[in-house]
């Protein structure tokens, strides 16, 4: 038997898999996962604010500080309909993807390259090699003097550089090996996978 499941047992006899989800000591424990996790990668004691959402149409987000996590099975769509233990599994892995957000992003560099786009409509805030910057000056010009196309250049921007922000933080949780936090991992991703309409 695994470490979820004696904690489930533990504590969760008479609790409806929604109101263990959203309970407190859900809640602490995550929260210790994550200060393991931060000391682990980070080297310091610090404390990360987990908290929980329900009726929302987000999953999680992080701002570098504090991670949200939507444990409403109604509501999120990767623990909907799961076994308890599989949601646990999943939330714990989204967990673990919001923290290396915290590792591993650089939010100053992903907040500067949004401005610069949404309010100046340049590609890139800094200087690039000679072939890339062909690119962004016509990227630059088409959308200098247009709102919306700056507006959609800026939304397309963000979510490709998230994919591939997103792709790299979890391959290096995966390196790393960090025990519960990168089975969890694991266990998100296959879930999304399945849920994907490819």
């Amino acid at each position: 038997m695994d470490a979820l499941t004696k904690y489930r047992q533990k504590i969760s006899q008479n609790m409806t898999d929604a109101s263990f989800l959203a309970s407190s000591v859900f809640l602490r424990w995550l929260q210790n996962l994550a200060k393991g996790f931060v000391a682990r990668t980070q080297g310091v004691a610090e404390i990360v604010r987990v908290k929980f959402i329900q009726n929302s149409n987000h999953v999680a987000f992080t701002d570098g500080d504090n991670v949200t996590l939507n444990v409403d099975p109604k509501t999120n769509p990767l623990i909907s309909g799961l076994p308890r233990e599989e949601a646990v599994r999943v939330l714990v892995g989204i967990l673990t993807h919001e923290l290396a957000h915290r590792w591993l992003t650089n939010f100053i560099f992903s907040a500067s390259v949004y401005e610069s786009m949404s309010k100046y409509g340049v590609l890139y805030p800094g200087p690039m090699d000679s072939g890339l910057s062909v690119v962004a000056k016509d990227i630059t010009e088409y959308c200098k003097n247009d709102r919306e196309r700056r507006t959609s250049l800026t939304q397309i921007q963000h979510y490709i550089f998230n994919v591939l922000e997103d792709g790299r933080i979890e391959e290096r949780c995966l390196q790393n090996n960090f025990g519960i936090l990168s089975n969890g991992l694991q266990t998100a991703r296959s879930v999304q996978w399945k849920a994907m309409n490819t």
